[in-house]
């Protein structure tokens, strides 16, 4: 194997695919990159068994071949020697790097050895934007588990239709559900089918996030069969293998009916949170949200180290009300929203799902075109029981 690679384009497909590297198993092949040749390309592939990442960067193969080096030396090699271009060449196990100023050698295994990921024949996919796809996870992600007591927990939720792509997650405490129509029905589906999964949020996230910078769309495949979801973008592929499980009923508690609705500026409602918060972090991190002759307070606790009152303006409509929440959940929550608008939350009991919402966000701009079929967003959060 001989070829030489713009050092620049090889680096960020290594930082790519170096997610899915596994540098504590204890099976050497999976802490290495496989590096092989194919028609003027240089594919990349990296794998933990339960994620794969490949990626082709251009090159001008001399001699093709294929081999697997240790994936650490090789990503900080490339990163720090200064030079646009860096020659590659194989001679038996030994991978030699070379510029005009540096050499180096990689001991490899051979690439027989890597587990390279098998291709699903029949699927169901969708392709979406990458900016709208990115941000769409963005707004979920945050709400799984992290705990790995209830696996199902740690994973984002796909469901998809012929007209529609829902979203979802939770931890027990929070939810939040992303649907949007599809100008195109997905790719495999019949008339009145449906098809979900559950894929590590985790590695998922990870993925949409470094995929949505290299295309301007994004190919979501669910593998039913094969037990696994795949996520394309031009020189891009990840393979991801599906949590097993049910996935709870989350819509089965969201409320249908609520007696006090408040609208409210998504700036101003994070300012008096995180205020709020200040004063809550060594009791529980309690605040309360007190609704009550127009106008809605946040409050922290009273405690040794001070207490705060936080008055915010907003449009009130309902009954008055008082309701206690875990102020981490409420800063999540704002911060992952990507809008300056308005937020929109209803309740009806103080002990009762909380239903949050953006205020008018029925499409979505993506390169300054709008993107019809945004359908609904909204975020559920459970209240705290208060003695206060």
């Amino acid at each position: 194997m001989k070829f030489t690679v713009i050092r620049e384009n090889l680096s960020n497909a290594l930082n790519v695919v170096s997610k899915a590297v596994n540098q504590r198993s204890p099976l050497p092949i999976l802490s290495n990159i496989l590096i092989k040749t194919e028609k003027g390309m240089v594919q990349l592939f990296a794998s933990d068994l339960q994620m794969s990442i490949s990626a082709r960067v251009g090159a001008k193969i001399d001699e093709p071949g294929e081999i697997t080096v240790p994936a650490k030396i090789l990503i900080e090699f490339v990163n720090q020697v200064n030079s646009d271009k860096i020659d590659f060449s194989l001679s038996g196990s030994v991978l030699k790097l070379s510029t005009d100023k540096v050499n180096a050698k990689l001991t490899g295994i051979p690439a027989s050895e890597f587990p390279v990921m098998d291709r699903p024949d029949k699927g169901y996919e969708v392709t979406l934007p990458s900016e709208l796809f990115s941000k769409a996870i963005q707004k979920i992600q945050y709400v799984v588990a992290v705990d790995e007591g209830r696996p199902v927990l740690t994973g984002i939720y796909f469901k998809i239709s012929k007209n529609e792509l829902v979203i979802a997650g939770t931890d027990g405490y929070r939810m939040a559900e992303y649907s949007m129509g599809l100008q195109a029905s997905p790719l495999g589906i019949k008339e009145d089918e449906v098809v979900s999964c559950v894929v590590p949020a985790k590695a998922f996230s990870e993925n949409i996030k470094a995929f949505a910078g290299k295309a301007s769309d994004i190919t979501f495949t669910i593998f039913p069969e094969n037990n696994v979801v795949t996520l394309k973008a031009d020189d891009y592929e990840a393979q991801i293998r599906l949590i097993d499980g049910e996935y709870p009923d989350y819509i089965s508690v969201v409320p249908s009916d609520f007696t006090t609705t408040v609208t409210i500026d998504s700036n101003e409602f994070s300012n008096g949170i995180k205020l709020a918060s200040i004063f809550a972090r060594d009791i529980g991190n309690m605040i309360k949200l007190v609704i009550k002759d127009g106008v809605i307070e946040s409050i922290s606790q009273p405690s040794e180290s001070g207490s705060n009152v936080t008055k915010m303006s907003a449009d009130l409509e309902g009954e008055d009300i008082s309701i206690a929440f875990n102020a981490k959940y409420l800063l999540d929550f704002v911060s992952n929203q990507n809008s300056s608008g308005e937020i929109i939350f209803k309740t009806s009991d103080p002990l009762k799902p909380v239903l949050f919402s953006i205020n008018g966000e029925e499409n979505y701009f993506v390169g300054g075109k709008k993107v019809p079929g945004f359908k609904r967003y909204f975020h559920l959060i459970m209240p705290m029981k208060s003695s206060w």
